[in-house]
């Protein structure tokens, strides 16, 4: 028998299709997450910053004493707010932008994108209901985010969160020829 998952995901894309389905990535990612931490959260959005309409776009979110519009960042916590839970929409477009395209196909990849994005909304959610502190919130999201996202990254890849020494070489490299194949598609020579 399946436990239900306490958080709802829904993925709602407008003119645009990620190369692969994303919910059920977030679905696993919520399933070994410390239940207590996600007390509160009613649902969890995918969806992309490009669909976004002209008000949405005009939005602003602060974010360490700078005022970005919601089409540049990855990720949106939004507070409870009149008896409706808190939930977190998660720009997908965005979150994958500077990632070659092999983050899209490769689970371990994937999972550490997307969880890192997704575990610091968490962050801002432990830090406003929670475990209130008297820092910046992007600094404690961050550092909520972290140890969420080693927690479920350990429990969905263990042969990779072991095996540092080989996969983050792996990724910085696969990085450094995707940044070479863009450079050579724009007609410019790569930086070495």
């Amino acid at each position: 028998m399946k436990s239900k998952l306490p958080v709802e995901v829904i993925e709602e894309y407008k003119n645009w299709e990620p190369p692969v389905r994303l919910k059920r990535v977030v679905e696993r990612i919520l399933k070994v997450l410390p239940p207590d931490k996600l007390v509160g959260i009613g649902t969890v959005v995918l969806t992309n910053a490009s669909g976004l309409n002209r008000v949405r776009r005009r939005e602003k979110s602060r974010s360490r004493k700078r005022s970005l519009s919601l089409e540049a960042i990855g990720g949106f916590y939004h507070h409870a707010h009149k008896g409706k839970p808190a939930w977190i929409e998660l720009f997908i477009d965005n979150t994958f932008v500077n990632q070659p395209p092999c983050a899209w196909r490769l689970p371990f990849w994937r999972n550490w994108v997307i969880g890192c994005m997704l575990c610091h909304e968490i962050g801002h959610h432990i830090h406003f209901t929670m475990k209130p502190e008297f820092r910046e919130c992007e600094d404690v999201a961050d550092d909520w985010g972290l140890k969420l996202v080693r927690y479920q990254y350990g429990q969905l890849h263990y042969l990779a969160s072991t095996n540092t020494s080989i996969i983050h070489p792996f990724m910085k490299l696969m990085r450094k020829l995707d940044a070479r194949k863009r450079q050579k598609q724009m007609g410019q020579t790569p930086l070495e």
